[in-house]
Formats: structure tokens, C-alpha cells, sequence
């Protein structure tokens, strides 16, 4: 790519974006209420860089690859500066993504789903900034101090950055599935799909790599991640899908049900588990039930177990953790001393 082609107005002003951040970052966290308003000011004019750059690249056609690329990330690198780390991680992710498959000629273009994520994530962004900002002046203070206070109230902003949050990671999901093809391309993805499907690879178990599995889920269940329910749940819900898609990429390859695909297990045996009192006899009767039930596979697990693209490897095992929780509850409230 030519240097003339490169150092072009939209360029330069996507370049000017990336280069404030840090410098909004200093102000906005100063003792002095004049810089930080001043650092309003200074995301302010950020922010209009985008939006010019676009219209001049749109207008005069000064439109290249480089700008493609650089524009959207100098977009994450301010949006970043002013959100929680989860929302960075995501977006670190995505661009990453999207860097690596521009490099490979496969450029992925912005959904208008995750173009609707980025509006609402600078509104936030603004809503916080402006009344952090206002605060700090000394007559809005003393005119608006409980307006501001009510605005800035801890379960507000709570509620606000959980739907950011939310947003963040249903889109990157999105992502994730649109260019799925893209990603199961690239050899970290084969391999980290094969360790996931496998169970850390205890599905190479020569013996029973079923109940290996299992036993992986677990060793896993002690982990203080899973004392909480809420916690619990999301890990149950993110392993399924994360199932889903690896063990249909490995059905691809080996054909249906391939044995050493244990994920599935690993969720069956968590769900068993679930909201089970975390002594000797309720575990292991839970692990036990579970193992037979999935054996067995109690209706409607056999015929969830036909469905394709991963959806039946792991169904019929949820339908099996679910019978098992059931019936593993039934026992201890039949037998309190069980618990």
C-alpha cells in the first residue's frame, strides 16, 4: 500500500481519535473539576471524528483498507476508555477477529445489530460522562445536586451497564456464529474446539470415556465458581453452546455421536448437580443417577438424541441431568438424613 494512499484526511482524523484517548483518560480522572470538564469536551470532539472522517471518506472517496481497518478500532479504543473490562474483552475479541480476517482478504462487515450496540454504549457512555462531569461544577451542584444523585444512584447505573454488558456479549456471539465458518478454519480454533468437545481430552479415555467425562464436570463443580446459582446457571448455558458447536464440528469430521466427545457430559453431570446440597451422599447419588439415565435415556433423551449439528449430542444428556436432578431432590426430601 502507497504512503499517499494511507496518510489521508479520514486516516489522519481516525488517527487524531485513538491519540485523545488516553489524553480524555488523564483529565477525566483529575482533582480539578475544570479538566474534567474539559475532558468532556475532549471525548466530545472524539467522538465528532467519526462521524467527519466517515462523511469524508463517503464524500470525497477516500476510502482504503487501511482506514477500513483502523477506523472501527480507534472507535473500540474510545468506547473502551470509558467502560468495565468485560465490555473491552469483548470488543478486544471482535476487533481481533476482524483484523485477522481482513489480513486473510475476508473482510467482516459491521452488523446493523452490533451498530445498534455501539449507539446504545455511547449513550450510556454520555449519560455518565455529562452527569459525572456536571457534578463536579460547583452551581450545577448546588441547583441539581440531588437530581444528579438520584440520575448517578448505584442501581441505575447497575441496570444501564448490565444491558451494555449484555449487549456486548450477544453480539459478540453474533459474530462468533455469523463468521463461525471463518473461525473453524483457523488451526487454534481446531484445537481448542477438540479440547473443549473432548473434556480437557479425557474422551481419548481408553475405558468408559463417558463417565471420564463426567468426572471432569465433576472436579470442575468444586470450583468456587459454582457456588453461586446465578453463576452456575450462565456456566451451564455458555458450556451448552460452546458444546453445540464443537461437538457438530467433530460429527463433521467422525460422524454422528463420536465417542470421544464428552462436553455433554460434563454439562449432563452439572446439571444434575444443580442446587443439590454439596455433601458426600447427594453428589454421588447425583453422579450416579446420572450415569443411568444416560445409559438409559428416558424419554424424550433417545429422541432428542437424532437431532443434528451438535443440538443431539448434547440434548439427550441435558434431558438425562435433568431426570437426575429430579430424582436426586425426590431422595433427599424422601430421606432429610441424605443431606
Amino acid at each position: 500500500m502507497k504512503v499517499s494512499s494511507t496518510i489521508t484526511l479520514p486516516n489522519s482524523l481516525t488517527f487524531l481519535r485513538i491519540l485523545l484517548t488516553p489524553v480524555f483518560l488523564v483529565l477525566l480522572f483529575s482533582d480539578s473539576s475544570f479538566w474534567r470538564q474539559v475532558s468532556l469536551a475532549v471525548y466530545i470532539v472524539a467522538a465528532l471524528t467519526d462521524w467527519y472522517d466517515g462523511w469524508v471518506a463517503r464524500r470525497f472517496g477516500y476510502v482504503s483498507r487501511w482506514g477500513q481497518f483502523f477506523d472501527p478500532l480507534a472507535d473500540k479504543v474510545l468506547a473502551a476508555a470509558a467502560l468495565f473490562a468485560l465490555i473491552v474483552v469483548r470488543d478486544f475479541l471482535i476487533t481481533g477477529l476482524r483484523t485477522l480476517a481482513e489480513y486473510r482478504g475476508q473482510p467482516i462487515v459491521t452488523s446493523r445489530t452490533a451498530q445498534a450496540k455501539t449507539f446504545g454504549q455511547f449513550v450510556v457512555i454520555y449519560y455518565i460522562l455529562i452527569l459525572y462531569v456536571a457534578r463536579s461544577v460547583p452551581f450545577i451542584e448546588a441547583q441539581y445536586g440531588d437530581i444528579i444523585a438520584t440520575l448517578l444512584d448505584p442501581p441505575v447505573l447497575f441496570g444501564m451497564m448490565l444491558v451494555v454488558t449484555l449487549s456486548n456479549v450477544g453480539t459478540g456471539i453474533l459474530y462468533l456464529f455469523d463468521n463461525r465458518k471463518f473461525l473453524e478454519e483457523l488451526p487454534a480454533v481446531k484445537f481448542l474446539s477438540k479440547f473443549v468437545a473432548t473434556g480437557f481430552f479425557s474422551g481419548y479415555s481408553p475405558i468408559t470415556p463417558g463417565t471420564a467425562g463426567s468426572l471432569v464436570g465433576l472436579a470442575l463443580y468444586g470450583l468456587p465458581l459454582f457456588l453461586y446459582p446465578v453463576q452456575y446457571s450462565i456456566i451451564i448455558v455458555v458450556v451448552f453452546f460452546a458444546g453445540v458447536w464443537t461437538s457438530a464440528q467433530l460429527e463433521r469430521q467422525l460422524g454422528d455421536d463420536p465417542q470421544i466427545v464428552v462436553v455433554d457430559e460434563i454439562v449432563g453431570i452439572w446439571i444434575s448437580l444443580f442446587l443439590v446440597p454439596r455433601t458426600a451422599w447427594p453428589i454421588v447419588i447425583g453422579f450416579i443417577l446420572f450415569r443411568v439415565f444416560d445409559t438409559f435415556k428416558p424419554f424424550p433423551a433417545r429422541r432428542m438424541e437424532g437431532l443434528k449439528y451438535g443440538w443431539g449430542v448434547m440434548l439427550d444428556d441435558v434431558v438425562a441431568g435433568i431426570y437426575a436432578n429430579l430424582a436426586t431432590h425426590l431422595l433427599i426430601f424422601l430421606i432429610p438424613s441424605l443431606a
